[in-house]
């Protein structure tokens, strides 16, 4: 078997195969309001299985929450979250979700866990790395099982396939999405994912083996990657990465309303990466901010990730989408369809006078590329 067969075989079985959760509430989120309440009441932390690794089975650290309204009677919507480099599973973007009326599940994809009990909410959780440990430890740690692997940019694609980081991240998302899927206070035909950075590569990997799923927001990672115009470049023009992981090859598999959202001076990817995979994939709308920046708690603050999930999967009216874009010499023209609640609608027009190009400059001491703006 080759290990492209592998890949699809392993993950194939692992969608289909019943989820084995244990909770620990000694590691659920606190954080106390002045009337001593838990602000984060309901998010709780739990492990799930992942896949084998040597004959052994693996952990995977999540926390997931659900809204107080929802019952199996009135089941509600959910969303799984998959963190970016350096981060973790973040209980305050559940509680973000959750406050919107979603269920939510954001899993380490990297084989971390909390170092302590009662490490206090997320937040904290950012800007100190010491409040994660990598590898099983205490009550996470039993015989029979092994620790996940990190995230390794994929250096070690010519490894066997069960001891490479990315199979165990695809395989973490596939396992959260069937978390939710066994509480019956969730509407599985309404879950959708989103991720941010190394996330949105993640998600835009495993959607086109888990084709489940009800919207996809891949926030700066997309596809194409081994085309960027940034250190993602050679990452996915290594030959043997870019035949196991690249998004693009399994784009056909999509078949859900997808936002594509991402920075227009980002580092770490370009947009040219983001507008292949929006033309590549049907049902897709893009979203190119500017002034933005790059980070876990900017990639999930703007309210499209938002209203995009509310249009997919609560009713909401379709976010404005572009219809036609043709131009001739100096004339252009444009076509869109409104958003329905949308009461003021302005545009702007950016041309070039040269071929583009993309630049790295200084910037505030912090290197940016010059793209299209």
């Amino acid at each position: 078997m080759t290990k492209f067969e592998q890949r699809d075989s392993l993950l194939a079985a692992y969608l289909a195969a019943p989820v084995r959760v244990t909770y620990h509430p000694s590691f659920d989120p606190v954080s106390l309001t002045e009337s001593g309440e838990n602000e984060w009441a309901g998010i709780r932390a739990l492990t799930y299985e992942g896949l084998s690794i040597d004959g052994c089975a693996t952990r995977v650290f999540a926390y997931i929450g659900v809204p107080k309204t929802a019952s199996p009677a009135a089941p509600v919507p959910a969303v799984v979250l998959v963190h970016g480099g350096g981060g973790h599973a973040f209980s305050e973007w559940i509680k973000i979700w959750n406050d919107r009326g979603y269920a939510a599940i954001a899993m380490d994809t990297t084989g971390f866990v909390p170092s302590s009990q009662g490490q206090g909410k997320a937040g904290h959780e950012l800007d100190d790395a010491a409040l994660w440990h990598h590898g099983l430890w205490g009550e996470f740690a039993e015989d029979g099982y092994t620790d996940l692997p990190d995230n390794d940019a994929l250096a070690h694609s010519d490894a066997p396939l069960e001891k490479q980081w990315m199979l165990h991240a695809v395989a973490a998302v596939i396992g959260a999405h069937n978390v939710l899927r066994a509480d019956e206070r969730v509407d599985i035909t309404r879950i959708g994912i989103t991720g941010v950075s190394w996330g949105g590569v993640i998600t835009s990997i495993a959607l086109g083996y888990d084709t489940r799923f009800a919207f996809a927001v891949p926030i700066y990672g997309s596809g194409y990657l081994d085309e960027a115009h940034s250190w993602m470049r050679p990452i996915f023009s290594e030959p043997l990465a870019k035949e196991l992981w690249s998004a693009a090859d399994r784009f056909e598999r999509w078949n859900l309303p997808v936002l594509w959202l991402c920075w227009g001076s980002d580092t770490a990817f370009s947009i040219n990466s983001n507008s292949r995979s929006y033309k590549a994939v049907k049902n897709s709308r893009l979203s190119i901010r500017q002034h933005w920046g790059h980070s876990h708690l900017r990639g999930w603050t703007p309210v499209d990730s938002y209203l995009f999930a509310d249009s997919a999967v609560k009713g909401r009216p379709e976010l404005s989408r572009l219809l036609e874009c043709d131009s001739h010499g100096r004339e252009v023209r444009v076509a869109f369809s409104p958003d329905a609640l949308a009461t003021d609608f302005s545009a702007r027009l950016v041309y070039l006078t040269v071929p583009l190009s993309y630049s790295v400059k200084e910037e505030g001491g912090k290197a940016t590329i010059d793209g299209v703006w």
